[in-house]
């Protein structure tokens, strides 16, 4: 007989036999949250709020149990049929397609809210998340993994969960056309792309631009051919970009495409970022531009400014707009966008805000947008924003958890949360994007 140490470290760990439980939330993630008496809580993927499920392979994974859902007892009111066959086959690019569009918009409004008041310490109550129901071929960009395991025989696709694992995908039905008809040309030409790691496309609906990266994807002859099979013998105009583990970027023919959004001009290609909704990325700027109020006069400081997304369509309500990013081609790109739309008080330039050695020198900004990357800000960023002491700051994520993390130094140091949104730019996935509003406490 064992003692009551090693069981209790058993069952920590790993637990070996089928559990039946009821399934409470979803949480940031994707995942299921079930709680046991026994073993507390377990993180199920493929669930919906409501299900009663029989789950097996716990085991834990970073601090925390996971399992797989073997068969659905009691089915949600919630659940429904997926619309995508790859999701069926275990695709991570999708988590909820399994579960009512209208109820994954409450389920976000439930993460941005939970994660304000357990990592923020700020209760709110969240207005309603604003969507799209029409969400399919919606998505403008997008970034396809390839692996090279299987001799002579590479896969192109997403992800499965929490794997290295590659899904082939021939069509996603949340992509625009575009994107889908170049994939397809990928897809039966991938002896092409030898060492090629990840093939990354954005599209205006009409054009397309490729960037590919890759250990050693620097054949001419290829990378020809390649642009060649794109352009199906010269009827269409695309770009295809290449850079390897060493940097550096070339490209045969366009070397960007032009994006109307809300009516200001973008450029920008596969290498950059670029929200990717159709028809929400306007929604977004309408957002913040709500936020910001009718003004004249002052600084905007646009800090992971990207190609100008911010920068270009609120320079007219200030008198001078600095736009800083450490994308050597989206400030490139962004600088250009400036003369598509006769913005001449917008100053881009590069700089490393992740660095530990960020200095910010932009002392007169009274206002800031904040839209870093998922991992969120570093605190010595933060501690430069505090000693900027803007009035305004608007902070912009697609991580609630990395953001209400940030939102909490902020208001530990003299800012408060005057509103909050969340806006759907990632349908059927567990990602949404928030945009606080921060004023300094007078």
């Amino acid at each position: 007989m064992q003692n009551s140490t090693s069981i209790r470290k058993k069952t920590i760990n790993f637990i070996a036999d089928p559990i039946t439980a009821d399934v409470e939330k979803i949480v940031y993630g994707g995942y299921g949250l079930v709680r046991t008496k026994e073993y507390g809580v377990i993180l199920v993927p493929n669930t919906a709020p409501g299900d009663t499920v029989r789950i097996t392979s716990i085991k834990k994974r970073k601090g925390v149990l996971h399992g797989q859902m073997e068969n659905v007892l009691k089915s949600s009111e919630h659940r429904i049929s997926p619309f995508c066959i790859h999701f069926t086959k275990g695709c991570g690019g999708c988590q909820w397609q399994h579960i009512e569009y209208i109820e994954q918009t409450y389920i976000k409004k439930k993460i941005i809210e939970e994660s304000m008041e357990r990592i923020a310490k700020t209760k709110i109550i969240l207005p309603p998340v604003i969507y799209d129901s029409q969400y399919k071929e919606t998505r403008i960009r997008c970034v396809f993994h390839m692996s090279q395991k299987k001799p002579n025989v590479p896969e192109m696709g997403y992800y499965k969960l929490n794997t290295n694992e590659i899904v082939p995908i021939y069509e996603c039905p949340l992509c625009v056309s575009p994107i889908n008809q170049k994939l397809a040309v990928l897809q039966d030409n991938l002896h092409l792309l030898e060492h090629v790691n990840i093939v990354s496309m954005i599209s205006n609906g009409k054009n397309v631009h490729v960037h590919i990266e890759g250990r050693g994807f620097a054949r001419k002859k290829n990378i020809q051919e390649v642009h060649t099979l794109l352009n199906g013998q010269g009827r269409d105009s695309i770009g295809v970009s290449w850079s390897g583990e060493k940097g550096g970027c070339q490209s045969i023919g366009p070397e960007c495409i032009e994006l109307i959004v809300d009516g200001w001009r973008y450029l920008a290609n596969g290498e950059t970022f670029f929200q990717g909704h159709s028809t929400l990325n306007g929604k977004l700027i309408q957002i913040i531009k709500n936020v910001i109020g009718k003004r004249e006069g002052g600084v905007l400081l646009d800090l992971f400014c990207g190609v100008g997304s911010f920068s270009i369509p609120f320079s007219s309500q200030f008198n001078k707009v600095v736009g800083i990013d450490n994308h050597k081609g989206s400030i490139r790109l962004a600088k250009e966008s400036t003369k598509l739309n006769n913005a001449d008080n917008i100053v881009f330039y590069r700089q490393n805000l992740e660095s530990n050695e960020c200095r910010i020198h932009e002392s007169s900004a009274d206002t800031v947008i904040l839209d870093p990357p998922r991992r969120g800000c570093t605190e010595i960023l933060l501690k430069n924003l505090i000693t900027l002491n803007p009035f305004h700051i608007i902070m912009v994520s697609c991580n609630p958890a990395t953001m209400a993390r940030d939102l909490k130094f902020l208001t530990e140091n003299g800012y408060e949360m005057t509103s909050c949104h969340g806006i759907d730019l990632f349908p059927q996935t567990f990602h949404i994007e928030t945009i606080v509003h921060l004023e300094r406490v007078k």
